[in-house]
């Protein structure tokens, strides 16, 4: 009767971890990050898929009361998280794309002042970083081309002198083309060099 009792509990568990697969809506916030250069070079340890650290953690509470054979019930929900987890990296390249299409047309390309330059800039990059990432993991060659559209967004920024504060920008021109944005510069030309190599694995 115990055995039938427990058995009836993990079946009950399952069910409950698979409607967490089905309900999960996280996505990855797109960081505005800071007025710093060093900010946006930290694009590449960014984690866009962190969200996904949520679901399993869901899961794992799901089946929590069950520590002896947390494993055993995890290992049999495992093709269908393995399943979810696919959809779910799927659904959040998908809201990250038509995230950045949404806000393409606010975005302002002429700046004379870093406190409007650096979150432009940064949610450019961020943005073509995170729909790279997780179309890299999920082999999908689409949203490899998509990044690369995004990133080239950063080519149509530019700057107007302006040098009575110092948050004002000192040089006008193409932002990537002025000298103190060489480290920019750097950022762009490493993500461009590796979405370009992902791409032609596909060709």
């Amino acid at each position: 009767m115990e055995s039938i009792k427990k058995s009836a509990q993990i079946d009950n568990s399952i069910r409950t971890a698979k409607k967490i697969f089905r309900s999960f809506d996280l996505y990855p916030i797109i960081p505005t990050g800071d007025l710093t250069v060093e900010f946006i070079e930290k694009v590449f340890v960014f984690q866009p898929l962190y969200v996904l650290d949520d679901l399993k953690r869901e899961v794992n509470l799901a089946i929590a009361d069950f520590k002896d054979d947390a494993d055993y019930i995890f290992s049999l929900i495992q093709p269908a998280y393995d399943k979810y987890e696919k959809y779910h990296k799927k659904r959040i390249l998908d809201i990250l794309i038509e995230n950045f299409r949404g806000s393409f047309s606010s975005l302002c390309f002429k700046h004379s002042s870093y406190m409007t330059l650096r979150p432009t800039e940064t949610l450019i990059f961020y943005y073509a970083y995170s729909i790279f990432y997780i179309a890299r993991e999920i082999k999908d060659v689409a949203g490899l081309r998509f990044s690369k559209v995004t990133l080239d967004t950063i080519k149509l920024l530019e700057c107007e002198k302006r040098n009575d504060s110092y948050l004002f920008i000192e040089s006008g021109g193409k932002m990537l083309c002025l000298p103190e944005f060489n480290r920019d510069k750097r950022v762009y030309e490493e993500l461009k060099k590796m979405i370009d190599e992902e791409i032609m694995h596909f060709s």
